[in-house]
């Protein structure tokens, strides 16, 4: 990891991971549609979670870092949220960046906060699965396609009396290669395709983060 490329918008997201980086660039591209502010964020993936730190390190050496005005870092919760919080606290103190330029909800971790704000564990895939658009037209999605699927995961473990240790990735995948549409996809993909409901209020909170990162942007 040598050189960032940056395109000089005033926002800056760091995420988890390619899919990651997909999924967030389609769901921002539908928000620009209902307010252009959120054109000021550019999406970038820092790679795995033990490679943030150095990122955040190299990011700041890169031209055009003078125009960032305000940074937030998204990633998956996994199974210990409070491990994924500290790992994102500890990359940004040891990351050399001023605190001041990052924003006021400095990190998000996936899938979302519990209803108390207490965040859960768990991972994109979890966020995929609570916010399926079922108004595609193909036959088969539809929330039967989805429980079938479940059905499909849960029989796969019993009969092997062993549980599939990323049941989340599993299953949504089940899902997508159980319909004509998203056969094949990756989520990047599926999200292009219009697998997932933007106006989902489970992307409520989601959209706040966002709407925090660029607050500092606006004119």
């Amino acid at each position: 990891m040598s050189k960032i490329s940056l395109n000089g918008n005033p926002a800056l997201l760091l995420c988890e991971g390619i899919d990651e980086a997909k999924f967030l660039i389609y769901y921002i591209q539908y928000l620009i549609k209902c307010d252009s502010s959120f054109n000021k964020i550019e999406v970038l993936d820092f790679g795995g979670v033990r490679d943030l730190t150095k990122y955040l390190q190299i990011l700041s050496q890169q031209d055009g870092f003078e125009k960032v005005r305000t940074i937030a870092i998204i990633r998956d919760a996994e199974n210990d949220w409070e491990a994924a919080l500290q790992s994102v606290e500890n990359s940004i103190n040891h990351s050399g960046i001023d605190k001041k330029l990052f924003s006021d909800r400095p990190y998000y971790l996936l899938p979302m906060p519990k209803k108390d704000g207490v965040w859960q564990n768990g991972t994109l895939e979890n966020l995929c699965l609570d916010i399926l658009n079922m108004n595609v037209n193909d036959n088969f999605v539809n929330y039967s396609t989805l429980n079938y699927s479940r059905e499909y995961i849960y029989n796969i473990e019993k009969k092997n009396n062993y549980n599939l240790s990323r049941q989340h990735k599993n299953l949504l995948h089940a899902y997508f290669s159980a319909t004509n549409r998203f056969v094949n996809m990756k989520i990047g993909e599926a999200a292009r395709a219009q697998a997932f409901d933007w106006d989902s209020k489970n992307l409520s909170n989601l959209r706040e983060f966002l709407n925090v990162l660029v607050d500092c942007c606006r004119e």
